[in-house]
């Protein structure tokens, strides 16, 4: 199936789909922006929520030829937060893990709980970003010299909704 648009340009069911992400995704961060996001928080496991989401990119990372691993302290780990807002957050950080390792590179998601603290790290192989742009990736509309795919808007709607759930993002990397 595809769409007719002005001047008599095709766009196919997949390009659509992600033109309407892109837009709903810019809609979303505008809404952060603007403080019009309220989140609808609730006790849930942080684990099993966590793991569904490392699952959905599964048969990626097979194809990819990625090793691609997930490890949890426990089966579950019971959490306040609105399962919405932080899905993209998880989506977000994985879909870039995955555009910047390489076939054969390695993913991991590792779930770590101290002091009352729970800490989720997604560790790649990938291409790595230096010192100078490693302080700049959680700016809004900002790309590092190799990602100059996306919307620059990824990281910075990462940074704003685990801030709403009063966490913090980090970034530790190295070309």
């Amino acid at each position: 199936v595809c769409w007719e648009v002005d001047a008599g340009i095709l766009i196919d069911d997949k390009n659509a789909s992600q033109m309407l992400s892109l837009i709903s995704e810019l809609l979303d961060f505008r809404k952060l922006e603007l403080g019009h996001i309220t989140l609808k928080v609730s006790e849930q496991n942080l684990v099993g929520f966590v793991k569904d989401i490392y699952l959905s990119f599964n048969e990626y990372a097979v194809k990819k030829n990625i090793d691609y691993r997930f490890q949890s302290p426990a089966d579950s780990i019971l959490c306040w937060y609105d399962a919405n807002q932080l899905q993209k957050v998880f989506y977000n950080l994985l879909n870039n893990a995955f555009k910047f390792t390489k076939q054969n590179g390695t993913i991991e998601v590792v779930m770590e709980e101290t002091d009352g603290e729970i800490v989720v790290k997604v560790i790649d192989s990938g291409v790595g970003i230096n010192k100078e742009e490693l302080s700049r990736i959680f700016d809004r509309f900002y790309q590092t010299d190799v990602s100059h795919e996306g919307s620059g808007i990824g990281l910075a709607t990462v940074k704003a909704y685990i801030e709403l759930h009063k966490g913090t993002v980090v970034a530790e990397s190295a070309p």
